[in-house]
C-alpha cells in the first residue's frame, strides 16, 4: 500500500465540494496502515512521520487505525498526533 488512494481523496474537487456544502468543521478521518505507510521525507529518507505529516496538509484530522500494528514506539505517538 502506498497511500496514495487517501491523499488522493483528500486532495479531490468532490471533498472539496463536500466542504463547501457542509462547512469545513466536519472531521475527516484517514484509514489504512496510517502508521506504517512509509514515505520519503525532504532528505529522502522513509518514514511514517512523513506520510502523517503529508495527510495532515492535505486535510485529516484524525486517523482509524483498526490493526494496531506499529513499527515501533515512535510510530505509535506519531499516529496518536494525527
Amino acid at each position: 500500500m502506498t497511500g496514495l488512494q487517501a491523499l488522493d481523496i483528500l486532495e479531490s474537487e468532490e471533498l472539496k465540494s463536500f466542504k463547501e456544502k457542509y462547512g469545513e468543521n466536519i472531521p475527516i478521518l484517514a484509514e489504512g496502515r496510517v502508521g506504517i505507510i512509509q514515505v520519503a521525507d525532504d532528505d529522502g529518507n522513509y518514514n511514517p512521520k512523513s506520510y502523517i505529516e503529508q495527510l495532515k496538509r492535505a486535510g485529516a484530522t484524525g486517523a482509524v487505525v483498526g490493526g494496531g500494528l506499529a513499527l515501533d514506539d515512535a510510530s505509535s505517538s506519531l499516529v496518536s498526533q494525527l
